[in-house]
């Protein structure tokens, strides 16, 4: 049975953001080791066909450490053959590495956006596939099927938005995959995986991102995926397919909302809790965002979760708590926060929208007289 390696997106050179400059640097350098443990893997486990479907680099012009690493790692898979489908982050241009570089003979790269196709004999296979050649391609290079001798097993791999009638990143309709007339169509764009889908006689895969590179990334799932495949006969196509996880790290977003909490060590208690419970460890990048109220004079910040973040790869805390108001405290203090709260009074009884502006402006107004930041309490992310 013939062995394929499925993968997409993998971004090299992506510019991570985090408020660390050393940890995302360190992303960077991780997120190229990852390629090279997809290689090392492909390489173990004696790999027929290594489809990379769009977006190897995260830009037209990679750093010359970066393509230096893909150069050498295809070099050192010389038994392999490998095919690449540039995509939108990584369209084929005069400047991009796949026109300027001296790839291996193993490897094929698809240079126009006309769908065209290399045989593997030796494989009873034909692979074929299109690339961006800039960063919009707005429409379907297979709407209308090719040619194919359907006792081969034929493969199209490409960067494509499937489900989309409209896009400018190459939209491709269901049913379009259902009257391509391949069996098996590896696609890339969508960073999440899809698990092996069909329609028709067609199956269709997105393997998903290599490494999870911001919060909009969540989860430990993240890979490539690897398939055995084979023809009988026509419309006798069998695959087997599994997801590989090559990520070192992964990013979680972890909300908490506090509710008659009283002190800072209550908040540091609940917080260890759920963190201990989500299973978040050495290799996360959490994202910790609080909500609810706290007692006024309780500041939540990293460093009061510091016992929690070194037990974490990267923290990241987004504090969206509102101090609690003690009402009736307020209508008896003879201060300014008294007066304060006196002149908002009736608009704190008024109709609905009165009194939310209200509430927001007595939380502004309190904040700044006890000298705290005057953040705003509705911010979202």
């Amino acid at each position: 049975m013939l062995k394929i390696l499925h993968v997409a997106d993998l971004h090299l050179d992506t510019v991570f953001s985090l408020e660390d400059v050393q940890t995302a640097e360190l992303r960077r350098n991780e997120l190229r080791a990852a390629f090279v443990n997809l290689m090392m893997f492909a390489r173990s486990k004696e790999v027929d066909v290594l489809l990379i479907s769009g977006d190897l680099f995260d830009r037209v012009r990679p750093s010359k450490e970066t393509e230096e690493v893909v150069l050498r790692e295809f070099s050192a898979n010389s038994r392999m053959q490998i095919f690449l489908s540039p995509g939108n982050h990584d369209p084929y241009t005069p400047e991009s590495p796949y026109a300027r570089l001296q790839f291996p003979e193993n490897v094929h790269i698809f240079k126009s956006e006309e769908l065209t196709h290399v045989d593997l004999p030796e494989y009873g296979m034909t692979v074929w596939g299109y690339a961006f050649t800039s960063s919009r391609l707005p429409y379907n290079p297979f709407a209308a099927p090719p040619q194919l001798d359907d006792s081969r097993i034929n493969i199209l791999v490409g960067h494509a938005d499937v489900g989309k009638s409209a896009s400018d990143d190459c939209p491709v309709p269901l049913f379009e995959i259902a009257r391509s007339g391949f069996d098996y169509l590896a696609l890339g764009h969508i960073h999440a995986a899809s698990g092996l889908q069909r329609e028709g006689y067609t199956y269709y895969a997105y393997p998903g991102c290599l490494e999870g590179r911001d919060f909009g990334e969540c989860g430990p799932g993240k890979g490539a995926l690897i398939a055995v495949m084979q023809k009988k006969r026509p419309r006798e196509f069998e695959i087997e397919t599994k997801m590989i996880r090559f990520a070192r790290r992964r990013y979680e977003v972890l909300r908490i909302k506090f509710e008659g909490t009283e002190s800072a060590e209550d908040v540091i208690t609940i917080c260890d809790k759920a963190v201990k419970e989500g299973g978040y460890g050495e290799d996360t990048l959490l994202r910790l965002i609080l909500e609810g109220q706290l007692p006024e004079g309780v500041t939540v910040s990293k460093t009061l979760l510091q016992s929690i973040a070194k037990r974490l790869f990267y923290l990241e805390v987004k504090n969206r708590t509102e101090p609690a108001i003690d009402i009736e405290s307020l209508k008896n203090d003879p201060t300014l926060r008294g007066a304060y709260y006196s002149a908002l009074a009736p608009l704190l009884n008024g109709s609905p929208e009165e009194k939310k502006l209200a509430e927001k402006a007595l939380r502004y107004g309190l904040a700044a007289l006890s000298g705290s930041d005057i953040i705003d309490f509705g911010e979202e992310l």
